[in-house]
């Protein structure tokens, strides 16, 4: 596969796990902490937007792992480096 093909499943990760870490927060509020602390909505609210901004920073992390791939890359190709799949010149 190439490298330009896995920064697509990296990118389309994103949405999922943003979605993962909302849910988790929702959860964790309201079936754990709320239910512990007999204080709905109180603690559902806090730990969704606590999931929120997990998504968020997962997101922000991505995409500066991206850049930093793709700006190594460009130096790479820059300085007449193979950039090609390492899997793909070895043989089996």
């Amino acid at each position: 596969m190439s490298k330009q093909g896995s920064h697509w499943y990296r990118l389309a990760s994103i949405g999922p796990h943003f979605l993962v870490c909302t849910l988790m927060g929702f959860a964790a509020g309201k079936y754990w902490f709320d239910a512990w602390f007999d204080s709905y909505p109180v603690c559902t609210v806090i730990f969704s937007l606590l999931g929120i901004a997990a998504g968020f920073l997962n997101l922000f992390r991505e995409v500066a792992l991206l850049n930093k791939i793709e700006e190594e890359e460009a130096r790479r190709q820059a300085e007449g480096e193979d950039v090609g799949d390492d899997d793909a010149n070895t043989e089996s």
